[in-house]
Parts: C-alpha cells; structure tokens; sequence
C-alpha cells in the first residue's frame, strides 16, 4: 500500500469513526423544569457512542440557555435555536441534521433508563426496535409498566403483529430505535399540518415502508405526564377533519401490508379525535364561531362512535338545537 492508499483509508476511517451510531433528537420548548433530568439520562447511557441534538423551538423560559451550557461542556451534544414553530418542525430540524445510523426520540419532560440505548441496539438487526416503557403521574407519583414480550414482526400478509400492539407501542415516536436511511429514504418527515396525531402517523407511515420490528420487554423510556388532554388541545372542524382522513389513509396502507383490518382501533382513534373536537367546541365563547363550527361538522361522515348517553346527547344537540345547548353550556359555567 503507497503513501496515497494509506492517507486515503485513514482518512476513511477516521470518517467512519466520526459518525455515531445513534441520533438523540430532543425538542424543547419552555421545559426549564425537567430538562436537565432528559439531558443527564441521556449523558449517563452505558452506551456512549451518540450524538444528542437539542432543538430550542423558540423557547421563551431558560430552556435554550440550559442546552448551551450543556453543549459546551460535551462535544456530542449540538443546539439548534429556532423560531417557535411546534414539536413537528422541531424534530424535522432534528431529522435535517442527525448524522447517526439510528434515530431516537425523546421528549424534552421525559427521560431514559441508564441502559436504554445498549438494550434497544441488541435489537438492531431490525428496522424498527420498540421497547417497553413507564408512565409516571408527575402529581401523584404512580407509575404503570407497559413491557411489550420480546417479540420479531414480520411486516406482511399473514403476520402476527398484535392490533393492541399498534394502539400501545405504535402511536408515539418514543422508546424505539428508527433506521435513519428508512427515514430518509423515504423522505419522511413529521406532518406540520396535522393539529394532533402527528406522531402516530410518522410511525405509522414509517412502519408501513419497512419489514421487521423487533420488540423488547425491557422498559427504556419514563413517559411523564400531568396535564389533562383536553386542557391542552382544542380542536376545530378542520383539524378534526385532517387527522381523521390522514388515520384512515393510513391504516388503509398499513392494512394492504398487513391484511389486518384494525377496524376496532380505527374506531377508538375515530371516538378519541371526535372526544378532543367536542372537548374544544365547549371552550369556544362566540356564538357565531360556534354555531359555524357546528354547522361545519359531518355527523355523517365522522360519526361519534360511543356507548355513553351524555354523549349521544350531546351530539343531537349540537345537531338540532346548537342554541339551546350554548345557552346551557354559558349557564352551566356561570353557576359552577
């Protein structure tokens, strides 16, 4: 081997070495209270060969500081300050400029086990790894396990991918390990038009392109949480119209792969995004605006598929005498 050959597979190799296996891309958004937590979980992974991407998504809280004086004392960790723009853009800016062979989500109030990365790369023969995870009630302090059993999926007719396993492992970008050229290769990136559900259809849209998932029954992710869904979220006809069409084209896909139906999954998702987009009407004070809203609203085409009589109530109301349950809604607030 010349001096030529020699500079060149040096030159190789220490490009090779350079890259990490694995992508952290975490978005922050005004999290000063947990993030330090995320970041040490990150920084004390047995497996150190990562690079960790925080994304200021125009926080207006310390936060943007905090992930400086994290990315000056390790040189794996690089920053991105943007404009505020969602937890979407915040990732595909992310996704824009990982360098690893793998990706990993984590969200800015959550955080890992010390082993996540090591156990969830054991996995790494496949496309996609999934591993367990715990849900903590910041408030009460009750955590529930979710360990799925260790499990390969085919991606395919004929295979034995549990429906449940969608609904419980499936609908979020975290705890799971992504290959990064899938994603590229596909050029996949998180939906800035949907108003929710734009995590369950990146997996879904990323699940549907690739051929083996493997499952790990060992936790890696603590999935914090303490705010009530319908506090956060406020739904409009046309949000609610957007993430309904999106689910449907998307378990259409999923079930030509698969030759599943999902229609009991399809029906819950069908009830949760129907629950949130009532959850928002009552929240809204005009009367114009929500008797536009009302009248916007396809009773045929989405229907609010539910046993409970309140809310079957509710929608013959909205239906024919929206005035009279606005009147009831304003009173109702007035006397509690």
């Amino acid at each position: 081997m010349d001096v030529y050959e020699h500079l060149e597979l040096s030159l190789f190799m220490l490009t090779r070495k350079m890259i990490p296996t694995i992508s952290v891309i975490v978005p922050v958004y005004n999290t000063e209270k947990y993030l330090q937590c995320c970041i040490d979980s990150i920084l004390s992974q047995t497996f150190t060969d990562f690079e960790l991407l925080l994304i200021s998504d125009g926080s207006t809280d310390s936060s943007g500081m905090i992930c400086d004086e994290y990315a000056a004392k390790d040189n794996r960790i690089n920053v991105f300050h943007k404009k505020n723009g969602g937890v979407s853009s915040a990732r595909n800016v992310g996704l824009d400029n990982a360098k690893g062979e793998w990706v990993i989500f984590v969200d800015a109030d959550d955080y890992l086990c010390e082993e996540s990365l090591e156990c969830l790369l054991n996995g790494s023969c496949a496309d996609l790894v999934v591993g367990g995870y715990i849900r903590i009630h910041r408030s009460t302090g009750k955590a529930y396990s979710f360990p799925p059993d260790n499990k390969i999926v085919h991606i395919r007719v004929g295979n034995d991918l549990p429906e449940n396993w969608v609904d419980a492992y499936l609908f979020t970008p975290w705890c799971k390990l992504f290959k990064r050229k899938k994603i590229e290769d596909k050029k996949l990136r998180f939906s800035q038009d949907l108003f929710y559900g734009e995590d369950t259809d990146f997996v879904i849209k990323y699940v549907i392109g690739i051929d083996v998932i493997q499952f790990i029954s060992k936790p890696v992710y603590y999935y914090c949480y303490n705010e009530a869904r319908a506090e956060k979220y406020v739904f409009k006809t046309k949000d609610l119209k957007k993430v309904v069409d999106c689910m449907f084209h998307n378990f259409d896909l999923l079930s030509q792969r698969t030759g599943m139906s999902f229609t009991k999954l399809r029906d819950t998702l069908l009830h949760d995004y129907c629950s949130l987009y009532l959850d928002g009407l009552l929240k809204i004070q005009n009367y114009k605006e929500f008797l536009s809203e009302t009248k916007s609203y396809n009773y045929k085409n989405c229907v609010f598929r539910t046993n409970a009589i309140k809310n079957k109530m509710i929608i013959w109301l909205l239906k024919y005498c929206p005035r009279l349950f606005y009147s009831c809604i304003r009173l109702h607030k007035k006397l509690s």
